[in-house]
């Protein structure tokens, strides 16, 4: 499970890289006085698919397991984790319910 958190940390430095350099990309390529070349080789640039560049592609994974099954996106927890850690009293105002 060590492997899939460092490689989810990875994806995740990997698109935050990548975003920031799409945009720059994108505001010259839409820049006026640019020459029609080099417009060219920035659309060359944005299509090029180096990696993973969409946030959408990323799978949320617990930060302590790894488990990418029913995560709580506010936490980062998954759900036996989340219960361990409230019944410890790491989370005020969750404690065990019964319906």
């Amino acid at each position: 499970m060590k492997l899939k958190i460092l490689k989810d940390l990875d994806q995740r430095t990997q698109v935050h890289k990548l975003e920031i350099k799409e945009k720059m990309l994108k505001s010259l390529r839409l820049h006026g006085k640019i020459p029609a070349i080099l417009k060219f080789y920035f659309i060359k640039k944005i299509n090029y698919d180096g990696g993973i560049k969409h946030r959408i592609r990323i799978k949320n994974r617990c930060i302590f397991s790894g488990y990418s099954r029913s995560n709580y996106k506010i936490l980062k927890v998954s759900r036996q984790f989340l219960r361990n850690l409230a019944l410890k009293g790491f989370y005020p105002g969750i404690k065990k319910s019964v319906w």
